[in-house]
């Protein structure tokens, strides 16, 4: 898949107020340093509006055919992190994840990370989700991502 353009819409607080199309869309979510920017300075009020904010658009959004879960490989298994992918798939949620900054460690280090987040799904999951690693600097995971996100786009249009 290669990307010719990109065009901001709309900056929503309400998931109604969103635009009403039929094309598919794809949301990407990760918590503070995975590659956004920081949320630390937001009352604990507003931390709790913006939770809600996003599970309203994750659960009645139509149109977003996946989520994808941006996690750091640099860290071990993070409890928060384990706790949304459960809630995203008692909701059914589609989604998959995708470990970042994977060229801020050694490919061991990495590997034995996200080894650990895969086993600690498996405890509770028969199958596992999609999953990438990835770099924005050496761009790793990029085309996977990308032909990823091809293959929905074809099977929507193929059913």
């Amino acid at each position: 898949m290669t990307i010719t353009s990109a065009e901001y819409t709309i900056s929503s607080p309400d998931v109604r107020m969103c635009p009403q199309t039929r094309e598919p869309e794809y949301a990407f979510i990760g918590r503070s340093n995975v590659g956004k920017s920081s949320d630390r300075k937001r009352s604990k009020r507003e931390q709790e509006k913006l939770v809600e904010m996003i599970r309203g658009y994750i659960l009645r959004r139509r149109q977003m055919v996946n989520l994808f879960l941006l996690i750091d490989s640099r860290h071990a298994p993070q409890r928060i992190d384990l706790e949304f992918i459960e809630w995203l798939g008692e909701n059914g949620v589609p989604f998959s994840i995708v470990f970042t900054k994977a060229d801020k460690q050694s490919a061991t280090r990495t590997g034995q990370n996200i080894a650990d987040y895969l086993t600690r799904l498996g405890e509770q999951w028969e199958e596992l989700p999609p999953h990438f690693v990835t770099s924005a600097e050496t761009r790793q995971g990029r085309d996977d991502v990308l032909d990823y996100i091809e293959q929905i786009n074809r099977e929507m249009a193929a059913s």
